[in-house]
């Protein structure tokens, strides 16, 4: 079961901000599209967390999954209490996100 600890750390370890689309990304480039869509639905049922799969091509031509989480604001910063401090690895920081 993924704890709220574990989740810090696979974000810390795993993800990136995506500047452009305001949300946090998850690389799991190594796991299956089902296993990655049985990861979706764990962030759902355990953190009410709205996500969805990233289709990525990588230079060999091997297709691989991403985890993007929905950047509807109640989705990563349910307390609406603005900014989280700053994450290592992350510029400036990811909103709201814990």
């Amino acid at each position: 079961m993924l704890k709220p600890i574990g989740l810090a750390h696979w974000i810390m370890g795993d993800g990136y901000w995506n500047t452009k689309e305001r949300t946090i990304n998850l690389c799991t480039d190594n796991f299956t599209e089902e296993e990655v869509e049985l990861l979706i639905s764990t962030l759902h049922q355990n953190f009410g967390l709205l996500s969805t799969k990233l289709k990525r091509t990588k230079t060999n031509n091997n297709i691989c999954w991403r985890i993007r989480f929905s950047s509807k604001k109640d989705n990563l910063d349910p307390g609406g209490g603005g900014p989280a401090p700053p994450i290592p690895g992350f510029r400036g920081g990811a909103p709201g996100i814990f």
